[in-house]
């Protein structure tokens, strides 16, 4: 089954490669044959050129594409040129065959290596791809082949001429015949190609046309697959000049072309620019050697005019036509033709005089013709007379469409008039105008408004008497630009004019003096255009007159009242006023005597007033009132006192002398006013403001900074025997003033870090202002970072958090809809935790810690549990484990402690890596619990604070809880410091104090090793242990026994299985030297040597701290004390510190 699967995977391998070659090979799609339409292409009226990639096995290349290029040839023979790319394979379809040599590279141009059949028209991409018809090619001839739009602008023409020497001479000539500028940086793209492909047959037998088979390039060279003639780099350059021919020839062997020069077609073209690896250039013009010299024999011009020189014709106008022709081709043409003129009604064509023949024309020369049109008998209301002019009879002409040209002449009509229209109001006064706009229609395309003249003429309604005095407007038109054009008139009424209703008519005349008829204007039912109104009298106020009060004055009514069509002597003046005493019309007088001085509410005098009716000679009648100053007789007067505009918490003062007069009692005028006294006869709003006087000064004040609001102040002027009062308005603005914030709400506030403080603080503002509503205080918080405090506009909220402990600042500023703005800022201490305390004899502590086992040759374990309860959870606690006598530490651990175990509590152990590779503590080691961290149940951090706790390994377990180890340990150390202390006495003198205290420690050293020998399962050599002997504590020997036939039976066991092992794989020995890692020559080769690590001496073992050494102090060794004499003083220092 494995081959089996194995043979199937091999083969479908194979076939996948297989697949991959075909792909690569022949990675042209293929097409359906696609159905011939019906219908046939047109000429874009210009040459198209075509770039075609084909190849000898392309069965839709020999099929279709080839002949359909050669259709479009036979089709458009002066409208088509195209170079094939034959290469062999179309899976390589950039081959040297197909003409892709250096330098030029046909096939790379068109960024092309394989599939045909494909088509480049105008150098354009992408290509056209596939053919499936022998019309394929059609749709991008007919649309323009891609060429530039100036193409009609260049010729081109080739010439082959054969020097009977086996060479041609091919010579291009380019010219640019447009009217404006040539393009620049030309390339003539030139190629020698085979007219039948003699050279490149297709698998079937056929052969395509116009087979690339040389490159003309530059300096007259050329390029085959024969090699390079001449030495060209590139295709020529060429630079163009208006209507100059630029030549170039080469000289080619005709051994290039299978056939000779009977077989050889030279294509050109000129190209904007050339790569060799990209294409897209513009091309201006092609050419090949089957196209003949361009004959294009066409109308240049075709005019027609009014023999009279007006613009359009009128029936019975002479029309002058006139035609010329041109040739417009390469060379002279004598070939004939006929030119025939027409006038043409609707689709018939009716022809002028008799046909004229063409006559030889050179390059660019012309023939005019003409001929002279009566308009009598055309159609009336034709909108215009059309003419023609048709070339017939033309021998090889390549451009047919420019041989009939028509031309057409406006029909110049009567225009007319549109109905004038009435701007504003219909109803006019003598004192006004009536405003008129009139428009009207040209009904041709000779004239328009502004050649049209109007004219308007305005009579009585019904009454046909029409005139134009009065008449004003009508030269400027108005509203072109707007697409509104229109003429205004004004009638202005005079005096003879009757009151009543007008009718009003328009007409315009045109440039050729035609006139529309009138359309007049005379309402909607015949009413009239517009009114004529009487005018009513006018009454006139100004100026108005002063009278003494109580007094008969006559006052003249000229100036006061007016009539247009009445004089004022025949007007009618009437009042019911008890002030009106009569009017008389003869000299204009009219007599008034008023009571009383009219007085406001403030107690100012005012004007007084008289109500006329005024009838003029229709019978209109208008009303009017007449105002009078009655002034004081011998009394003081006032002048209108202007308001005073104080701001609020401010004050202002009035000079009055001004303001007052005086006359006497026979009412003339007194002299001065310094008589007169000022006084404050009251103050109606007492609590906004004060006012006094002093002479002639007034002096307003304000009560209140912030009190706004209005008074009136009611002031007395006395002459002594007569006096008068007035009232002044005061008015107290408002000034703003900027809001306030409270900010004693916001001192000493403090937060934890993460603690969130949510403050009203639209409730702590405030606003002098009346006008500002609190809630639209603007608020803008600053702080750092700026989200730790956040402001709601919309709830008044003020949200404050911080995650750094320290002082923040925050920044407050507040402003109102004045712009007015206060600035505070206040401070927040953020706390980054809460103290923890950490105990070791308190239990009631945050966490209490108990040693369960902190002697020497363990490992430390602690029991820790939680005392004062502050929902302490996600504990951690940080160990140190150092030196007690240098102080130095050696390792560092970080415990996480579970929060499911924190009802019960923790015991644990801290294994610190120098206690677990030592077999555990060592005398003069130091437990440190350096830093105890958690989160209560506000989710605020706690951290230890105080002292670091110490545990001193000092003691060893009891010997009864020693292992064996620990206990031939301990009598071995024992034994050496015994032996140690009794040389070290020999060398004492007796009665010292340090011998002493060295027997005193020989002594308690003595008792240790007599108790540890004392231990069950203990047996000492004797107890009387001295510096000669050797150790002599050991182990029980019946246990000795016991561990030697173990250790025995486990030896034999080991060689046993060593030696089967080796009698079964003698032949398989390995070397394990290696394994050491000295001697691992790898392991020291690629990390720079291991044998100096693992071959150093080992360090000796720290010494035991011996029994019945007083333990060290938590603060360490004394200063300057070491552990030597730490072992011997130790339990005196203790005594005197009073710490035992």
């Amino acid at each position: 089954m494995t081959v089996l699967i194995l043979s199937l995977t091999m083969l479908l391998q194979v076939m996948g490669n297989g697949w991959i070659e075909i792909e690569k090979i022949e990675n042209t799609p293929t097409f359906l044959e696609e159905e011939q339409p019906v219908m046939e292409v047109t000429s874009p009226g210009y040459v198209v050129f075509a770039q075609y990639i084909t190849s000898d096995d392309c069965g839709y290349c020999m099929q279709y594409g080839s002949p359909a290029h050669k259709q479009l040839k036979s089709n458009f023979p002066d409208d088509y040129v195209y170079l094939s790319y034959h290469s062999a394979s179309f899976g390589n379809t950039a081959d040297a065959e197909s003409g892709n040599i250096n330098p030029i590279y046909g096939v790379s141009h068109l960024m092309e290596t394989g599939g045909a059949p494909k088509s480049g028209f105008g150098d354009s991409l992408p290509l056209s791809v596939g053919c499936g018809s022998n019309t394929c090619w059609d749709s991008d001839f007919g649309a323009g082949g891609n060429m530039h739009s100036t193409v009609n602008d260049y010729s081109m023409r080739v010439i082959q001429s054969d020097n009977g020497d086996g060479t041609t001479d091919v010579t291009i000539s380019s010219a640019y015949v447009g009217s404006g500028t040539t393009a620049t940086g030309l390339k003539l793209y030139a190629a020698v190609a085979e007219e039948t492909c003699n050279s490149h047959a297709y698998t079937d037998g056929t052969r395509g046309g116009n087979c690339w088979e040389a490159w003309l390039l530059d300096g007259g060279g050329y390029t085959s697959n024969s090699g390079n003639v001449g030495g060209g780099t590139g295709f020529q350059s060429i630079t163009l000049y208006a209507n100059q021919w630029t030549n170039y020839t080469w000289t080619v062997s005709n051994s290039l072309v299978n056939g000779g020069f009977s077989n050889m077609n030279t294509i050109a073209a000129i190209y904007s620019g050339w790569s060799t690896s990209s294409a897209d250039e513009n091309v201006y013009h092609a050419t090949d050697s089957t196209m003949g010299p361009l004959v294009d024999i066409g109308v240049e011009d075709l005019s027609v005019t009014n023999a009279g020189g007006f613009a359009g014709y009128v029936n019975g106008d002479l029309l002058s036509v006139s035609a010329l022709i041109s040739n417009f081709g390469d060379e002279g043409y004598s070939d004939g033709g006929v030119i025939t003129l027409y006038r043409v009604d609707g689709t018939q064509e009716h022809q002028i005089g008799t046909p004229t023949q063409l006559n030889s024309l050179a390059v660019g020369a012309g023939q005019t013709i003409q001929a002279t049109v009566d308009t009598t008998d055309f159609t009336a209301n034709a909108y215009d007379a059309k003419f023609r002019v048709r070339i017939t009879n033309l021998v090889a002409d390549k451009n047919s469409g420019n041989n009939v040209a028509t031309e057409t002449l406006d029909h110049d009509m009567v225009p007319i008039a549109y109905t004038p229209t009435m701007i504003g109001s219909n109803s006019i006064d003598r004192s006004s105008v009536a405003q008129i706009e009139v428009k009207a229609q040209s009904m041709d395309g000779v004239d328009n408004m502004s050649s049209m003249t109007p004219a308007v003429e305005f009579s009585a309604n019904g009454q046909d008497a029409w005139t134009t005095s009065g008449v004003t407007g009508g030269e400027i038109i108005l509203g072109v630009a707007a697409g509104n054009p229109r003429y205004e008139f004004f009638i202005e009424p005079d005096d003879t004019m009757s009151s009543g209703m007008y009718d009003v008519r328009v007409k315009f005349t045109d440039a050729r003096g035609q006139e529309s008829a009138w359309v007049v204007n005379d309402g909607t039912s015949g009413e009239g255009a517009f009114e004529l109104l009487n005018t009513k009298p006018m009454i006139t106020v100004d100026p108005v007159p002063s009278v003494k009060v109580d007094v008969e004055t006559q006052v003249s009514l000229v100036g006061h009242v007016y009539d247009e069509e009445t004089d004022l002597e025949d007007l009618i003046i009437t009042s019911t006023s008890d002030s009106f005493l009569g009017w008389d019309p003869v000299t204009g007088m009219m007599t008034v005597q008023f009571s009383k001085i009219q007085r406001d509410s403030d107690g100012s005098p005012t004007q007084s007033s008289i109500y006329l009716s005024v009838t003029d000679e229709e019978g209109d009648t208008t009303g009017g009132t007449l105002l009078f100053n009655v002034i004081e007789n011998g009394m003081p007067r006032w002048s209108p006192l202007s308001p005073v505009n104080i701001d609020e918490g401010g004050s202002s003062t009035v000079f009055l002398k001004n303001m007052l007069s005086d006359s006497n009692q026979d009412g003339t005028p007194a002299n001065g006013v310094d008589h007169l006294s000022i006084a404050i006869v009251g103050i109606d709003n007492s609590e906004l403001l004060s006012a006094s006087v002093t002479g002639f000064n007034l002096v307003i004040e304000t009560i209140d900074d912030d009190a706004t609001g209005e008074a009136t102040l009611t002031l007395r002027a006395s002459d002594g025997i007569q006096f008068s009062e007035t009232t002044m308005k005061v008015y107290v603005q408002n000034v703003n003033d900027a809001p306030v914030l409270d900010i004693s709400a916001f001192e000493g506030i403090s937060l934890y870090k993460g603690e969130q403080k949510v403050i009203d603080l639209r409730s702590h503002l405030s606003d002098a202002d009346a006008d500002q509503e609190i809630v639209d205080i603007y608020v803008n918080i600053a702080a750092s970072p700026q989200i730790a405090a956040l402001y709601s506009m919309q709830s008044g909220i003020l949200t404050l958090q911080w995650e750094e402990p320290g002082s923040h600042d925050v920044t407050v500023t507040i402003v109102d809809d004045e712009d007015e703005s206060s600035t505070y800022t206040f401070t927040v201490e953020v706390i980054s935790h809460l103290p923890l305390t950490v105990s070791k004899e308190d239990s009631d502590a945050n966490v209490y810690l108990v040693a369960i086992d902190d002697r020497i040759g363990r490992v430390a374990n602690y029991m820790m549990t939680l005392g004062e309860d502050v929902g302490l959870s996600n504990i951690k606690t940080t160990w140190q484990i150092c030196n007690m006598e240098t102080g130095l530490c050696y390792d560092i651990i970080e415990l996480e402690h579970p929060n499911t175990e924190s009802s019960i509590g923790w015991n644990y152990e801290v294994t610190f890596d120098r206690v677990t590779s030592n077999g555990g503590l060592v005398y003069g080691d130091q437990i440190k619990l350096v830093d105890v961290t958690g989160i209560n149940a506000n989710g605020i951090d706690l951290k230890m604070e105080g002292k670091t706790l110490y545990w001193n390994i000092t003691e060893y377990p009891a010997f009864a809880e020693m292992g064996n180890e620990e206990l031939e340990t301990f009598l071995t150390d024992t034994e050496a410091t015994i032996a140690k202390l009794e040389q070290e006495i020999k060398a004492l003198p007796e009665g010292s104090s340090t011998r002493t205290s060295k027997e005193a420690q020989l002594e308690q050293a003595k008792t240790s090793y007599s108790m540890a020998c004392d231990t069950p399962g203990v047996v000492c050599a004797g107890e009387d242990v001295g510096s000669s002997g050797e150790p002599t504590g050991g182990l029980d020997s019946n246990m000795m026994v016991y561990l030697g036939a173990g250790a025995f039976t486990l030896i034999i066991i080991t060689l046993l299985s060593m030696l089967v092992l080796r009698r079964g794989s003698e032949t398989e020995f390995k070397d394990f030297s290696n394994n050491l890692p000295a001697d691992d020559l790898i392991a020291n080769s690629m990390y720079g040597g291991a044998a100096q690590i693992f071959q150093q001496q080992v360090a000796p073992p720290v010494a035991a701290m011996p029994p019945g050494v007083p333990p060290v102090p938590e603060t360490g060794l004394p200063e300057g004390w070491t552990m030597e004499q730490w072992q011997y003083y130790g339990h005196q220092y203790l005594q005197q510190m009073g710490l035992l």
